[in-house]
């Protein structure tokens, strides 16, 4: 996938950062030197009708699945592998983009990322960020508004993030 190309055609504002090579949201805040509440993690699931889904939340907070389920009446949703995410969006795990994914994926974006008027979310490499303006994230995905984060209780987050 051409993400820089994606982004241009679809009119979206946009900033790359090259980086080094970073596999988490936190190594890659770090490395951005930017805080962790700006970055944003773009998490592909798999539910129980094998539909590929796109959870889209801050870097400081994780997926509650049964939120994830109970937001798109879903019986069960679970994280997918690397290499099925890889498959679904044409980017590596630790560096997919909220948007520009190889099909359209059903999206649902935690409305605290929309707090913030840009993010830094996966650049399409591990070594890229790219810095979005969340209104364009919001038109682009098409994406449902939910709040799929884990409280206080983390027994339900996913631990593959």
């Amino acid at each position: 996938m051409n993400l820089k190309a994606y982004l241009i055609r679809s009119g979206v504002e946009f900033e790359f950062f090259e980086k080094k090579e970073t596999h988490t949201a936190e190594a890659a805040a770090k490395s951005l030197n930017v805080p962790l509440e700006k970055i944003v993690k773009s998490i592909v699931f798999i539910a129980e009708n094998k539909l590929p889904l796109l959870a889209i939340v801050r870097g400081d907070q994780h997926v509650s699945r049964k939120k994830l389920q109970r937001a798109l009446n879903l019986k069960k949703a679970k994280t997918s592998s690397p290499k099925i995410a890889e498959q679904i969006t044409g980017y590596p795990t630790g560096g997919i983009p909220p948007i520009g994914h190889r099909n359209p994926l059903k999206t649902v974006i935690d409305p605290l990322v929309l707090e913030n008027e840009f993010i830094w979310a996966g650049g399409g490499t591990r070594k890229k960020m790219v810095k979005l303006n969340t209104a364009d994230i919001l038109r682009q995905s098409k994406a449902l508004v939910k709040d799929v984060t884990v409280n206080q209780d983390k027994s339900d987050y996913s631990k593959n993030e």
